[in-house]
């Protein structure tokens, strides 16, 4: 949907981001974050995750009430199921996560810890647009990290597609 979403912290001024989306072709929605600490939220994914068909989502991370129901109502807009995530749930990482694709379809990616921390209904939810996996990764997230810190997205077509080799010789991986 071309739409970059964006916590402010010490990490993504409101300048820089509203740049961003004028110099790529963005539309861009910003919304200030609240840790346990009382400060910024260092990175947007650890409050946020956007996938395909759905997002979860530490609303309560998010104080000014108009700033969630912006990016609540953005995420509907855009056909977005949302999953509101609670503050220990934030804490255990479950927005930490990347959907990852392959030629087998979608796959969400998160630590075990953040997977444990979702409830029936919300993994429900989830296995309705995707497949979920899960992995340990406990010294990852003694440093302040899970899954998706460890993963880099690449939005290229595969190689193979660009060289004109037909799809069913590609393999598995994308």
């Amino acid at each position: 949907n071309r739409t970059a979403y964006v916590g402010l912290s010490a990490r993504a001024s409101e300048p820089l981001v509203q740049r961003f989306g004028h110099e790529l072709g963005y539309e861009t929605v910003t919304f200030r974050t609240c840790g346990p600490d009382g400060r910024p939220i260092y990175h947007t994914n650890v409050v946020l995750s956007v996938g395909k068909h759905f997002a979860l989502v530490g609303f309560s991370m998010i104080p000014c009430g108009r700033e969630r129901a912006l990016l609540r109502r953005r995420l509907e807009r855009t056909g977005k199921c949302v999953i509101e995530l609670a503050p220990s749930q934030v804490g255990s990482f479950a927005g930490n996560c990347i959907e990852l694709q392959s030629l087998a379809g979608s796959l969400l990616l998160m630590s075990t810890r953040a997977y444990e921390s979702l409830n029936e209904h919300q993994r429900c939810l989830l296995s309705e647009h995707t497949e979920v996996e899960h992995v340990d990764v406990p010294t990852i997230e003694l440093s302040g990290g899970s899954a998706r810190c460890m993963i880099a997205g690449i939005h290229l077509a595969p190689l193979a597609h660009r060289a004109g080799i037909p799809a069913h010789r590609w393999g598995h991986a994308v």
